[in-house]
């Protein structure tokens, strides 16, 4: 009984955190839409980064929150910077690449986020 409320417990905390966006099929033979559709993507997991990052500072100690801002805030300009190397290239391509690095590195650090407070002890 005790394994069934406890598993029931994690199951309800799960439901409880922020959804992350599906998945989008941005195949095309025309670039300039492949470019949008992976910006598109990149703003749904930009919007899910920040409702998760306002969720993990809700649950982690006070002592521990002003590391949180301080690694989010340098996680930014490493995203930032790192992203803007592929937007050197010339036209619609370089567009492609740095939204796409812009995608993958948002979604990941998402995901980083979510298992911070299990992470951290209070």
């Amino acid at each position: 009984m005790i394994v069934l409320s406890m598993a029931l417990t994690v199951v309800g905390a799960a439901a409880a955190l922020p959804p992350w966006p599906p998945d989008k099929n941005c195949d095309s033979p025309d670039a300039g839409v492949i470019a949008r559709c992976t910006w598109e993507q990149y703003q749904a997991w930009d919007k899910a980064l920040n409702a998760e990052y306002k969720s993990v500072s809700e649950r982690i100690p006070d002592n521990v929150r002003p590391l949180l801002v301080r690694s989010q805030r340098a996680w930014i300009q490493y995203r930032d910077a790192n992203c803007a190397i592929l937007a050197s290239r010339e036209g619609v391509v370089a567009t492609y690449y740095s939204n796409r690095c812009l995608l993958d590195m948002t979604r990941s650090r998402t995901r980083e986020l979510r298992l911070l407070p299990d992470e951290v002890e209070s």
